[in-house]
């Protein structure tokens, strides 16, 4: 992780937290890095939209972990330097939340997400999974935005997920999230997040953040949300699906029954190396087109034999 993200070789990029140590995307819009000169004095009504951040939150019910006796005092190494918060300030900040507002969600759509809450599905379990909130637009994780779920899926711990991505793209000037119970989380967002006394300096953003729904998940919802929330009808969207959250989770599931097994600090470890190697996969093969329909796929099949032979082991250890 220290390689990839350039901090054992004294790299630190502007505008991002200085003590961030995994690799995060270099495509979305940031400031000081691949911004041009005078990007923020942009016409909103033209063409603003291309250093818009877009964001996408989801819940994993498959990375858990087992409740059992471990250590108690078994802390990642990466700490809140990583994927995840600290989740030592985890209880403090639920205290500070009264009941109604860190109730488990609840929406208008007919999806999974209703579904997926019966208290029978997370016995003997520690952690039911992970909520996080992504980059929609190239598939890849925020710092600080990976938040574990210690039961249901929650608004508070999407709000906390939330604060962590939005710390790295607090210099843009316009943001945009989909969820698939977007309709839902955005009411008494600001409530929340004064409650939970999540980053005051936020808050302003908090307040211009237009959340949507997923292209996809929309069609579960009532008509006047799939009009309301509908990215296809949103200014400045363009052809995003913000679907891009599923891909990341079918892959990283195959990690789950080995992390469930896994104490607090090793599988945060484990997951913090995994979610940075997604990210750096993602860059190096993110130039590559995909062949059309008259280019065999033999040369591309090639391409990706010869990069995975590249690779040293410890970068696909976790997949063995």
């Amino acid at each position: 992780m220290l390689k990839r993200s350039g901090w054992c070789h004294g790299v630190r990029y502007p505008n991002s937290p200085e003590d961030v140590i995994v690799f995060r995307c270099l495509c979305c819009p940031w400031p000081g890095v691949n911004l041009p000169h005078g990007w923020e004095l942009t016409d909103p009504r033209l063409s603003r939209y291309l250093y818009a951040a877009y964001l996408g939150a989801d819940g994993n019910h498959s990375l858990q972990k087992k409740a059992k006796k471990d250590d108690p005092t078994d802390r990642s190494f990466a700490g809140k330097r990583g994927f995840f918060g600290d989740i030592r300030e985890l209880p403090k900040y639920k205290e500070t939340v009264s009941k109604e507002q860190g109730k488990i969600v609840e929406t208008c759509s007919g999806f999974k997400v209703t579904r997926s809450q019966k208290v029978g599905k997370f016995r003997f379990l520690d952690i039911t999974g992970v909520v996080a909130v992504t980059c929609t637009r190239h598939g890849c994780f925020w710092p600080r935005a990976v938040v574990d779920l210690p039961g249901g899926e929650q608004f508070l711990l999407v709000d906390l997920a939330l604060s962590g991505a939005l710390e790295c793209l607090k210099s843009l000037l316009e943001w945009l999230m989909t969820y698939d119970v977007g309709c839902s989380y955005l009411k008494n967002i600001l409530v929340r997040w004064k409650e939970g006394k999540l980053p005051h300096h936020l808050e302003p953003i908090v307040k211009r953040l237009r959340v949507l729904l997923p292209q996809l998940h929309m069609l579960a919802h009532k008509d006047s949300c799939q009009t309301e929330f509908a990215v296809c009808y949103t200014s400045g969207a363009g052809h995003t699906n913000g679907e891009a959250v599923e891909p990341l989770w079918a892959t990283h599931n195959q990690a789950g029954p080995s992390t469930r097994e896994m104490n607090g600090g090793a599988r945060h470890d484990a997951l913090n190396d995994m979610f940075s190697f997604w990210n750096w996969v993602k860059h190096e093969t993110m130039g590559e087109l995909p062949p059309s329909r008259d280019q065999p796929r033999s040369d591309l099949v090639q391409v990706n034999i010869s990069r995975a032979n590249s690779r040293t082991s410890c970068d696909c250890s976790w997949t063995s």
